[in-house]
């Protein structure tokens, strides 16, 4: 397959595009600008140039976006967020000559917002928020690309733990013996429940 890939130098991406070679399909990722690091096989493409490639993708795998617990949420954050998910997105379709025949968009459990006790499934009422604000605006630009042509699908996912990303900043807590204390207080709620 001939895919598109947002994002492909993010935690999740790079993993994915190395999959994605691995298994023979021709990669095009989007870049702010070309790096090095990429490996040679992978079309390196920017939002400006992506409206000269005269390809019809089979997939356009959308995991672009600033990372979300990287800073404070300030209001010039917020918008830095937005931008980098909903903007993007929305440039992407408008840059692309040919539609793809699927989109597969990333989004986040944060679309449902957060509760101490609750559980979640796809049909919940989401909690007002800002992430349940992002995630809807995010979703709301993929879903721009369905057509007859083109189907969407919204994958959200929640904290993904692996070397680096979200795992390091936890750990220091747990190290701390703080993860420890919060796990026993919490199976001690669960098997008080019963």
């Amino acid at each position: 397959m001939v895919i598109l890939l947002s994002g492909a130098t993010g935690f999740i991406g790079r993993v994915l595009r190395q999959q994605l070679l691995e298994n023979n399909h021709k990669i095009y990722a989007l870049v702010r600008k070309e790096k090095s690091d990429i490996d040679a096989d992978i079309e390196q493409v920017t939002i400006d140039t992506l409206n000269t490639i005269d390809i019809e993708f089979d997939v356009f795998i959308n995991l672009a976006g600033e990372n979300i617990a990287a800073k404070p949420w300030t209001e010039k954050r917020k918008k830095i967020l937005y931008s980098s998910r909903v903007d993007l997105t929305e440039n992407i379709r408008k840059q692309l000559k040919y539609s793809p025949k699927r989109v597969i968009s990333m989004s986040a459990i944060g679309f449902y917002g957060t509760t101490r006790n609750g559980i979640f499934n796809e049909n919940t009422t989401p909690v007002p928020s800002f992430t349940h604000g992002l995630c809807k605006a995010w979703e709301g630009a993929a879903l721009q690309f369905s057509s007859d042509a083109t189907s969407v699908v919204i994958f959200r996912l929640g904290v993904v733990l692996g070397t680096g990303g979200a795992l390091d900043k936890m750990r220091l807590p747990f190290k701390l013996g703080l993860g420890e204390h919060n796990r026993r207080r919490q199976t001690m709620a669960v098997l008080g429940s019963y």
